[in-house]
């Protein structure tokens, strides 16, 4: 989408998934449970993904595999 000052890429949920690794049910839950992204949604309810969401998926898996909770990580 874009708007007169810029221009942001947004992504959809299986483009996520397929770049992160992370199943697309784990960041449905993760957003809907935890508060861990806030994706713009179009008419039809199709999630869009910033690239910031995109790293931040990165950066929660990461930790989580490293052993912190997700409900203690998804809001920082």
């Amino acid at each position: 989408t874009s708007n007169a000052s810029h221009t942001t890429t947004l992504y959809r949920i299986g483009a996520v998934s397929k770049t992160t690794g992370i199943p697309v049910s784990t960041l449905r839950i993760w957003e809907t449970r935890y508060g861990a992204f806030s994706p713009v949604k179009t008419e039809g309810k199709q999630r869009l993904f910033a690239e910031h969401d995109v790293s931040k998926a990165l950066l929660l898996k990461q930790l989580s595999q490293n052993g912190h909770g997700i409900s203690t990580i998804a809001n920082l």
